[in-house]
């Protein structure tokens, strides 16, 4: 029966030769969810109607917010009119096939923030009818401290103890704390939907490419002068 050290030196003479096919098949896997997301955004921003409503969403520091949802409603909230969400600068665009008798009802939510509902009244919607396109101006959301909160920042005192007291390897350690992270969002999300942190497609644009790049051609250049002197 071959011991641990044997099998040790098995796998990472496996690793070592299929490295690069491993790394063909985690980047085209990433390649493969990332224009999805780009064609999500692209078709809930740029929706087909005769009536144009825009807007910025921005927090008390005044950074964009991205990723809200921006519905319309009629004003008793049971007819859906038309849907969207904000862009990376903050901005979104909601398009309307047609307009409601009464006034119209734009509410707004994102786990992270406090819902608001906005009203435009008769007048407005005239306005809107005469133009086709109504500006709703800069809109402030507030903080929310909910379970996904608490959940985040108890991970995150984890991860920092994992390192400190060294009991992980501190790339270990992050990616457990971020697997944790998915596993609150979308198992805790489904019971309860405070619990949602971020989407998986999200996670990927906080990743910086370049430092990712930058450390792997350092290491092949490190792996060619150990090998050749």
């Amino acid at each position: 029966m071959p011991n641990r050290t044997d099998l040790k030196s098995k796998l990472l003479s496996f690793l070592d030769s299929y490295s690069h096919i491993l790394l063909i098949a985690m980047l085209a896997g990433l390649l493969a969810v990332i224009p999805g997301e780009a064609l999500a955004l692209t078709n809930g921003q740029e929706g087909r109607g005769n009536y144009v409503i825009i807007g910025t969403l921005v927090d008390k520091q005044g950074v964009p917010v991205v990723d809200v949802s921006v519905k319309a409603f009629s004003i008793d909230g049971t007819e859906l009119l038309g849907e969207t969400e904000s862009q990376e600068d903050g901005t979104w665009r909601l398009a309307l096939i047609q307009l409601p008798a009464g006034e119209l009802q734009i509410k707004i939510e994102h786990p992270r923030y406090i819902p608001q509902t906005l009203n435009l009244s008769v007048h407005d919607l005239d306005n809107l009818n005469e133009v086709g396109l109504y500006r709703l101006g800069e809109t402030t959301l507030d903080w929310e401290i909910n379970a996904g909160f608490w959940a985040a920042t108890i991970i995150f005192l984890g991860v920092i103890l994992l390192i400190a007291f060294e009991k992980l390897h501190s790339t270990t350690a992050a990616l457990t704390g971020f697997s944790a992270l998915f596993l609150v969002s979308y198992v805790g999300g489904d019971f309860n939907p405070n619990f949602f942190i971020f989407s998986f497609e999200r996670g990927l644009s906080y990743i910086n490419w370049e430092v990712i790049f930058l450390i792997m051609g350092m290491m092949i250049i490190v792996a060619i002068i150990e090998a050749t002197g």
